[in-house]
């Protein structure tokens, strides 16, 4: 692992560790490395990309009921000439949950 992601990893756990059950705190740092380790790789796939990429955290909700955002959307708002599309294209919807 990165030197960068161990710092990340690190620092993580040492502010997650109040919500860290006993006992437990070898399999949740394993857990942060695994995600900080599959995003890194997500954003070399982003970046290598010709075209343009955003995330998105927002989608048709219904007003006054609170959502919380799973998993971020992905719009594509330039082709790989590097030309923005009028509107941005949605490849993903945001995953929302109702809490």
């Amino acid at each position: 692992m990165l030197p960068q992601a161990a710092g990340l990893v690190n620092a993580l756990a040492s502010f997650l560790q109040p919500f860290v059950a006993p006992g437990a705190a070898q399999g949740q740092a394993e857990h942060l490395r695994d995600v900080v380790v599959e995003t890194t790789k997500l954003g070399y796939v982003l970046l290598s990309q010709p075209a343009d990429w955003r995330f998105t955290h927002s989608a048709p909700v219904q007003p006054g009921l609170r959502y919380l955002v799973v998993c971020a959307g992905l719009l594509k708002v330039g082709n790989k000439d590097g030309q923005s599309y009028d509107a941005p294209r949605q490849v993903a919807a945001p995953l929302l949950v109702q809490v």
